[in-house]
């Protein structure tokens, strides 16, 4: 898992903040997060190839024609976040929102 976590320290912040694994849910890793990743640092598939949004991207330089790193490091990357993500999402408290205008009258939404 060392690995992972510095290869994503290495390679994730040339586009975005680091991530940390405990942000979110490995569900949410697993099939949203990770697979667009995936895809925008060059990886395809013949599935995604047919898509006119990828061709698109690509032909405006947004995504790489090829895979910035190599397959292996990839799979440690995504093994880094998967592995150490919680298994539930994360709680938080959430707050009271009134909504309306406070002539007609409020509700109080918990």
């Amino acid at each position: 898992m060392r690995r992972g976590a510095e290869l994503a320290r290495k390679h994730c912040v040339t586009c975005h903040l680091l991530p940390e694994p405990e942000a979110i849910d490995r569900t949410t890793w697993h099939d949203q997060v990770l697979p667009r990743m995936k895809w925008r640092l060059g990886f395809s598939s013949p599935q995604l190839n047919q898509s006119t949004n990828i061709q698109l991207l690509r032909a405006n330089g947004r995504i790489p024609l090829a895979p910035v790193i190599s397959e292996p490091e990839w799979l440690d990357i995504a093994a880094y976040y998967f592995t150490n993500a919680p298994a539930a999402p994360p709680t938080s408290p959430r707050a009271s929102v009134r909504v309306g205008s406070p002539s007609a009258g409020s509700s109080l939404i918990t």
